[in-house]
């Protein structure tokens, strides 16, 4: 029984005998009420543990935030004649510091910017200490106008698919933001408002409780805002966290 790649509880049990190591991509017929499988792309490396994916605003690639090699993968959609799509891959980048060892780790989150419209310059990917005082990362790489990572190795046409992809690349990486907690099973990043040359980010944290607001501005990750959800609260019986904060326009 595979418990959908999870360390800690599970969101369905998969009772398949080759595992969910993998994308499902489905196509979605004229009526928009039936889906139909299209494709199911094993995952590049066997540990990986696939857990969000995220499209680029042209619809030409898509990122997966790969949960327990702590990858950030980068597949191009490729269209065919009858509406179907496949998923190849091109890229992935370690989101993590060099040397870490991944199973102190479990990724969560996989964004664009909402600079420069649909454009966006940056993709930001997060990850959570697995257990408390392990702090986590979040990870910023510059994407090329097209939505590569601008950078990184591409995976030659030629390769093998049995043979895993590496992961330690970090060819177009702008910075690695150590968090300020482990993220408990939280971490999630949340791109909001661009001001100026400055972008503004929201995480959530559920080993505390916190939610924070954190300024890039191109060069550096700062925390400009933080709050406490258990703040005058009880906590005898936990503490409450969230899991992803959404921003509000007025």
């Amino acid at each position: 029984m595979d418990f959908g790649g999870l360390r800690h509880g599970a969101h369905s049990a998969d009772l398949s005998p080759d595992g969910r190591n993998c994308i499902w991509t489905y196509s979605i017929g004229a009526s928009k009420e039936h889906m139909k499988l299209a494709e199911k792309k094993i995952s590049p490396r066997k540990h990986d543990g696939p857990r969000h994916v995220w499209p680029h605003p042209n619809g030409k690639f898509v990122y997966c935030l790969q949960e327990h090699s702590s990858v950030a993968d980068v597949f191009e959609v490729v269209k065919s004649c009858n509406g179907s799509v496949r998923l190849v891959h091109k890229q992935g980048v370690r989101i993590i510091p060099q040397g870490l060892p991944v199973n102190e780790f479990w990724a969560d989150e996989v964004r664009t910017s909402l600079s420069n419209g649909e454009n966006p310059k940056y993709l930001y990917a997060s990850t959570r200490g697995l257990k408390e005082g392990r702090k986590g990362f979040m990870a910023v790489y510059k994407l090329t106008p097209e939505g590569l990572i601008d950078g990184a190795d591409i995976v030659p046409e030629d390769h093998d698919t049995a043979i895993e992809w590496r992961d330690d690349d970090q060819g177009g990486l702008l910075c690695m933001y150590e968090t300020a907690t482990s993220g408990g099973w939280a971490n999630a990043v949340q791109p909001g408002p661009t001001i100026g040359d400055v972008e503004y980010i929201a995480m959530t944290d559920s080993e505390v409780g916190y939610v924070f607001v954190l300024a890039w501005d191109g060069t550096e990750i700062r925390e400009v805002a933080r709050t406490n959800l258990n703040e005058g609260t009880d906590t005898s019986k936990g503490k409450h966290g969230a899991a992803t904060a959404v921003w509000l326009s007025t």
